[in-house]
């Protein structure tokens, strides 16, 4: 016999198995029982709550030949009803078969008499794709039906459902099952499938399952076939790209450390084995909340996700209002999923700022902060690069506040005094220049005819050695220098460019807003020159004005009157820190960022 899935073959042949809807099923054995049963009824409610088994049980119901116990599951109705061959139960996919001829037929049928029991009973799944033709067509009789006809109709949406029908039909609305009921389900079924598991199996899938016990069974069934007879948590992680308890709660104490790097090599970790972003983020926020419940209950029974160990670690470093503040930033995250894929830079972003959020009030973490501040500062003073780059400049400190750096001099001069100077702990350490997320700056948007002067100057296989390129930017995202403007721009596309421009696209507003902010224009293009040595302007559009901007080129194009080009627009790079570079002699952007950083803004570079 074929292997019949978990939710089919646990499926209630009884009101008492059908779990979680006790007011539904206690209304409607009343009903049978005092012969009561209405001629029309919708079952709302979410997925995998009971609808279309609660159908199947009324119609075994009404069609019972027993005299005790409706349904009984013995004689030949409920039988056959048991194995779908009734032929008096008739189920309708309304999302195949939604239209007024389908309708038609239905009514055409509904004056024979049933043959084999006492009613006919047409089930009509998810009702609300049904068409305001096929509604009306159904209107009529469905209020006055023969006497041997009972309608039920089932949908998700019952809010799509026209409300002349709602009018007409007995009115229950499924909720949600709880967890609780959930798990003992779990429970049961894995104890008749003689499957062993770790204690906290059943409240996981029952959490994952969201209310839903179809869902719950298809969840458990996934799992028998990937675990075999012995389940663990890990197998459900595994298989659902969760982090574990234990896991969560170090990557909150290293939040609370402000250990920034262990973090994000931590989130690498974790993404490179698929882990579910999203969800992470939600159970996040589930253990904060556990750890709260926990600082004022003590009782370890009501938490969701930690036991009384891992709640008690949280709160060695997180009081209340931190662990409220940090959930605030991950319910920000999870909020910015919506407007774009790239859930792993909001999610970092949020990383970050939970440790800056933390580490910005006295706590018991900063001698861990001191720690890592020394660790910057021996990484700096032992990095070659960064030493030759010190080494082969004279700086020399003047009234007022001015520095002159001369590349020529000889690196055996006089070293200027430096005794009051703290060096920046967050300087690079190699040869890749820091990019910080700028302040917010104008956004930087151009006329349609100026997006086309741009467009008729591209260069096609410019555009193409570009686009070979661009998947190196990803290779940027690891390092904590460039993680900033490489995340902003791995998931443009170049959609036009030549050797003094590019223009970049952006599947999301957001992103595209973001970008065209002048200060990250300017970032972008400085990113763009040391990586690849290429001096390009850069613009921004989002991938609805790209593909208007193409519609128009063409048009203009096929009637030959595409205008004569013209010199691009540019973005002004303002002199805000007062630095003036000659031309003769440019210094490397390393260097004058290290002068900036030593010095101060009042920074003249000759």
């Amino acid at each position: 016999m074929a292997y019949r899935a978990l939710y089919r073959k646990y499926r209630p042949e009884n009101f008492e198995n059908l779990v979680g809807q006790d007011h539904i099923v206690k209304t409607l054995q009343n009903a049978v029982k005092n012969n009561k049963v209405a001629h029309a009824y919708i079952f709302s409610g979410p997925r995998g709550t009971g609808k279309t088994s609660t159908a199947k049980l009324l119609a075994k119901a009404v069609n019972c030949t027993c005299q005790d116990h409706k349904p009984c599951n013995e004689c030949e109705n409920c039988k056959s009803i048991n194995n779908n061959s009734h032929p008096d139960i008739i189920e309708i996919d309304a999302a195949s078969n939604n239209g007024v001829d389908e309708i038609r037929e239905l009514i055409d049928k509904v004056k024979y008499a049933p043959i084999l029991g006492k009613y006919k009973v047409y089930i009509i799944d998810e009702v609300h794709m049904m068409t305001p033709g096929a509604f009306n067509a159904l209107l009529k009789t469905l209020e006055e039906p023969p006497e041997h006809v009972i309608f039920i109709l089932a949908t998700t949406d019952v809010h799509k459902v026209l409300p002349t029908i709602l009018s007409r039909c007995q009115r229950f609305d499924f909720s949600k099952i709880s967890e609780d009921v959930i798990k003992h389900r779990i429970i049961d079924i894995l104890n008749l499938e003689n499957i062993t598991y770790e204690e906290n199996v059943p409240s996981l899938i029952a959490e994952l399952a969201d209310g839903g016990m179809r869902d719950a069974l298809s969840i458990l069934d996934q799992v028998v076939s990937y675990a075999a007879n012995n389940i663990t948590l890990n197998h459900i992680y595994d298989i659902y790209g969760m982090m574990s308890s234990q896991d969560m709660v170090e990557y909150l104490l290293l939040l609370a450390e402000s250990k920034t790097k262990d973090v994000l090599n931590m989130i690498e970790t974790y993404i490179g084995k698929g882990i579910d972003v999203k969800r992470l983020t939600y159970d996040l926020m589930v253990c904060l909340k556990d750890a709260i419940v926990y600082r004022s209950t003590s009782d370890e029974t009501i938490l969701e996700r930690l036991n009384a160990t891992q709640a008690k670690q949280i709160l060695n470093y997180y009081s209340t209002d931190k662990a409220l503040k940090v959930t605030e930033i991950l319910n920000d995250a999870k909020n910015n999923y919506k407007l774009s894929t790239n859930y792993r830079l909001f999610f970092e972003l949020a990383s970050l700022k939970i440790i800056e959020t933390l580490s910005n009030n006295p706590t018991i973490f900063q001698e861990n902060v001191n720690n890592i501040v020394m660790e910057n500062k021996n990484n700096i003073a032992q990095n070659n690069n960064v030493e030759n780059e010190i080494t082969s400049v004279k700086i020399v400190q003047e009234e007022p506040k001015e520095v002159i750096i001369d590349n020529k001099v000889n690196v055996t001069q006089e070293k200027p005094k430096t005794e009051n100077i703290q060096p920046n702990v967050e300087e690079k350490t190699n040869n890749t220049s820091k990019y910080d997320n700028p302040e917010d700056s104008e956004v930087i948007s151009y006329t349609m005819d100026e997006y086309i002067n741009i467009l008729i100057q591209g260069d096609k296989k410019f555009k193409e050695s570009l686009i070979a390129k661009w998947k190196e930017i990803r290779n940027y995202i690891d390092d904590i220098n460039t993680r900033y403007v490489a995340q902003l721009i791995a998931d443009a596309t170049v959609g036009v460019a030549n050797k003094d421009f590019m223009m970049l696209v952006f599947d999301f507003k957001m992103l595209a807003n973001k970008a065209k902010q002048k200060n990250n224009l300017l970032l972008i293009r400085k990113f763009i020159k040391e990586i690849w040595n290429y001096d390009l302007e850069i613009y921004v559009v989002e991938r609805s004005t790209f593909i208007d901007l193409t519609k128009k080129f063409f048009e203009l194009k096929q009637a030959n009157k595409l205008p004569t080009p013209k010199e691009i627009p540019h973005v002004s790079v303002s002199n805000e820190k007062n630095v003036v570079v000659s031309e003769s002699e440019t210094l490397d952007d390393a260097t004058i960022e290290l002068g900036r950083d030593l010095f101060g803004k009042d920074l003249k570079i000759e």
